[in-house]
């Protein structure tokens, strides 16, 4: 079925979704949302649940097609969201997944996302919803899970439309608020670039754990480790960085930027540049509110840490940094510089693959955290149970040992993402048996 619009339509991506699509022509940049369902879910529901969620939401009805004026959204000609079925146990979601966030979506042909249906029992349930980056981040992610498990409660049931017009949410480079233009966005972008290169010279660039760093981006794979800490245990995390004047967030970096400097070195200091992803939706104008879409940028902790620093303190520095980025309006600054960085590096004239180990050369990490926070959505959709939502990105052009973060029920998810051969999945495994241990001690 033909769910676009009647009409043909054409939009061009923006300078940042270009970069987006750029850098996933390389190696896939799929995000898979996964969701842990109780009830009853007959695939006549569930593809009638896609049909809606796809009427609803432009970016669910596009391919993306090379023009003369450049990449474009086109909406004609995309059938409907795919729909996989298969049986597994309950715990084996996890090799499902790396299947999905490595394999490609087939993008010139549409639509921009997948889904594949785990059965357990009759009761029991895997959902597995993946999409392109450039058309969606984490957030677009948990409102596109719900809005499909309402569609698929909803009584009576209401036919999925054809839209008569297709025009994509505003991409988020251009909505940037004020401040990122004219003379103020001047300052405040070569007040971040000196405050990059005087870190450089301070610290010294970024250093990684890597084990093949040659390995070209097409030929990694994402492996997931994950980790699910019960509400108690969940609950002893807040409780403990509160008490110690941080936040979970910068309590899980303290804990993996001190595994991975173990890692690199057992007793020199390292230079550690730690990423944060940062939600900008209502920073933009107007607000992104719950579009689909990327409307994500970076904030950074940067200095030298060692693996015997204390572990509160080093929580504290990173929560200091920041939370002063982002007062200062950086993670909007730096969707700005993202298409003057492209220029610098004339990645016009690099081949895909040329193109993206030169972004991540002049781009480096140690490693970092996705953390979408506390879900503040239903758990209960008519006779359907959300036990769990939590999400995995393949990031295999960026190279580094990287986790995603969610809260949903009291319960803390954690998945870990190692890009095989650049890591192996037994470095990674014995990575996060170090952040775990120095959690749990640090909250004991």
């Amino acid at each position: 079925m033909d769910v676009s619009s009647n009409a043909s339509a054409s939009y061009p991506l923006s300078d940042v979704e270009k970069i987006i699509w750029r850098l996933s022509e390389a190696a896939p940049l799929n995000v898979t949302m996964i969701a842990r369902i109780r009830g009853p879910l007959s695939s006549t529901d569930l593809q009638h649940a896609l049909n809606v969620l796809q009427s609803q939401h432009e970016l669910l009805r596009v391919r993306v097609e090379k023009t003369k004026g450049g990449l474009a959204y086109r909406s004609h000609g995309v059938p409907e969201i795919p729909l996989h079925e298969t049986a597994a146990e309950r715990d084996a979601w996890v090799p499902l997944v790396e299947d999905e966030i490595n394999r490609p979506l087939l993008s010139h042909v549409g639509p921009l996302a997948r889904c594949v249906h785990v059965r357990h029992a009759d009761d029991q349930h895997h959902l597995l919803l993946t999409f392109h980056h450039v058309v969606g981040d984490g957030m677009s992610g948990v409102f596109m899970v719900r809005d499909l498990l309402t569609a698929a409660t909803d009584s009576p049931r209401v036919a999925s439309t054809n839209p008569e017009g297709f025009r994509p949410p505003t991409a988020m480079d251009h909505r940037l608020p004020a401040y990122t233009r004219g003379w103020r966005g001047w300052k405040l972008g070569l007040a971040f670039q000196a405050d990059s290169s005087l870190a450089d010279i301070r610290l010294r660039p970024p250093q990684r754990t890597r084990l093949d760093q040659f390995a070209p981006p097409d030929a990694r794979t994402i492996r997931i480790i994950p980790r699910e800490f019960d509400p108690e245990i969940t609950d002893q995390i807040i409780q403990r960085s509160r008490q110690e004047g941080t936040t979970v967030h910068a309590a899980l970096a303290a804990a993996m930027c001190l595994a991975v400097v173990d890692d690199i070195n057992h007793t020199a200091p390292v230079s550690v540049k730690f990423r944060t992803p940062v939600n900008v939706r209502q920073d933009l104008v107007p607000p992104a509110g719950e579009d689909l879409g990327l409307f994500a940028s970076m904030a950074f902790f940067r200095d030298r840490v060692t693996s015997r620093d204390d572990f509160w303190q080093l929580a504290r520095r990173v929560r200091a940094q920041i939370t002063n980025q982002v007062q200062r309006g950086i993670p909007c600054m730096l969707v700005r510089l993202m298409p003057i960085l492209y220029r610098l590096i004339r990645a016009d004239r690099l081949t895909d693959q040329e193109f993206t180990h030169r972004w991540y050369d002049v781009t480096p990490s140690t490693c970092g955290i996705t953390n979408i926070g506390r879900l503040g959505i239903a758990t209960e959709y008519g006779a359907l149970q959300l036990d769990a939502l939590h999400f995995a990105v393949a990031m295999s052009a960026l190279g580094d040992f990287s986790c995603t973060v969610s809260s949903l029920g009291g319960r803390l998810h954690c998945n870990f993402l190692c890009p095989e051969p650049v890591i192996s999945t037994g470095h990674a495994q014995e990575l996060v048996g170090n952040i775990e241990t120095r959690l749990l001690k640090a909250i004991a």
